[in-house]
């Protein structure tokens, strides 16, 4: 997905489990989520985010990051730009059930982009593989810096990848 679109849909999770746990009512819940979608309309339309922001939105869509990182990530669909790749382009896609900051539901879209192209995607889903690819099904951020094995799934899925097309 754009890369706001990826923040928006970690934001919507992270404010419906604070429901879930009693953190936050569904009405805040709701009031972040209308104020997070001016937040993305206006950074794509100006570039530029609104100076009162919420402290908890303003880390995460800050000012200073705004026009330089987030509004210029966010210019491109990757699955638009998939299409373009050339036909039979060999392309290795993952996506893992513990990977908190993407879900597979978001790679979909890449990969929709991908076929549309004709690459050649071998599209491989995980378990138990962190953002950092390491083997850690607790999807905590926490432990990206944790001395975990890298993920032996993808190991094998890579090195198929690079016997089949290289």
């Amino acid at each position: 997905l754009r890369y706001l679109d990826v923040i928006r849909d970690q934001v919507d999770a992270q404010a419906a489990a604070g429901v879930r746990a009693g953190r936050l009512t569904s009405a805040r819940a709701r009031a972040v989520e209308r104020l997070l979608n001016g937040v993305i309309a206006s950074l794509r339309t100006t570039g530029r985010v609104p100076a009162d922001l919420l402290p908890g939105l303003a880390q995460i869509v800050s000012p200073v990051t705004a026009l330089f990182f987030l509004a210029q990530a966010d210019r491109f669909d990757p699955a638009q730009l998939a299409s373009r790749l050339r036909v039979h382009l060999p392309v290795l896609l993952t996506c893992s059930d513990a990977d908190a900051q993407v879900t597979c539901a978001q790679v979909e879209h890449l990969v929709a982009g991908l076929r549309r192209g004709r690459a050649k995607t071998d599209f491989v889903r995980l378990r138990g593989v962190d953002h950092v690819l390491k083997e850690d099904a607790t999807r905590s951020a926490a432990n990206y810096t944790a001395p975990l094995p890298f993920s032996a799934e993808l190991r094998k899925a890579l090195r198929g990848f690079i016997e089949a097309n290289l």
